[in-house]
């Protein structure tokens, strides 16, 4: 299908200035200027046919990243809702969001998951990074997933993470699911849409964001948004973009200095 008028473009005057202007580098702002806006044209092609469900990592080429996801997962390291969620959490809880680091925080840095992790923290954007990192890692597919606060102004990278059968939507900022009354985890399309998505989402941000509220200190700035601003604000426009990891063997890219694979594949 032709996505040119759905590819970083088309959420409204604001939104659309605001991802023109962004000010980020390196692979950020590719993801910015690669997301495809979710909406009634696109929505069967995002949740079908956009992502490949297969995900193409060769063991031994990020073994930070694999050691880590060691320790949060120890050798059982299958797809699954269980690792996932320990993924989540992991992020959630050990990368320390911007908002609550005293001093400069730049938004444009443009490092690797690598020196994200080493660094203690990162903003929302980042923090989706490390976590579609280490899910495909494991053997999920996962992608970003940017949200259009209703006002136009203010923006939030999540991600959604393949697992068990469907698509679902996962916030590394604040480690949050939002879980159906039949036990799947909702995906973006039915928080935006479904009433009752809609309100698990209201449930699950109040808990987890306190959460990190607990942990970390600090307070909701009233100039951002809130947690009541979830799902039916800060999710009113949405866009979607894949982040591939290596797709090629390490070995091929060492000898070949094959750098060919998809977009920032030969980072880290």
């Amino acid at each position: 299908m032709d996505l040119v008028r759905f590819l970083a473009r088309g959420f409204g005057e604001k939104e659309d200035k605001l991802t023109a202007n962004v000010p980020v580098r390196g692979i950020d702002r590719y993801h910015t200027f690669s997301q495809i806006r979710l909406a009634p044209e696109t929505a069967k092609y995002l949740y079908e046919e956009y992502t490949s469900l297969k995900v193409k990592y060769y063991k031994g080429s990020r073994p930070k990243m694999e050691k880590i996801l060691f320790e949060i997962c120890g050798k059982a390291r299958k797809p699954s809702k269980e690792n996932i969620f320990k993924i989540l959490q992991w992020v959630a809880m050990n990368i320390k969001h911007a908002k609550f680091v005293k001093g400069d925080t730049p938004g444009d840095r443009a490092l690797s998951e690598e020196e994200l992790i080493l660094s203690g923290w990162g903003w929302c954007n980042e923090k989706a990074r490390i976590f579609v990192t280490l899910a495909q890692i494991a053997g999920c597919p996962a992608r970003m997933c940017c949200l259009f606060h209703k006002d136009g102004i203010h923006a939030h990278m999540t991600a959604e993470v393949y697992v068990e059968g469907k698509w679902s939507f996962v916030d590394p900022s604040y480690g949050t699911v939002v879980e159906l009354p039949d036990g799947s985890w909702a995906s973006a399309k039915e928080i935006s849409l479904e009433k009752t998505a809609a309100t698990c989402a209201d449930k699950a941000y109040t808990v987890f964001v306190k959460k990190i509220f607990d942990k970390f200190g600090g307070k909701i700035d009233p100039n951002h948004w809130s947690i009541s601003d979830f799902p039916h604000r800060m999710l009113a426009q949405i866009g979607i973009t894949n982040y591939p990891i290596f797709t090629i063997p390490v070995d091929d890219i060492i000898l070949t200095k094959n750098c060919n694979a998809p977009l920032m594949s030969c980072r880290g």
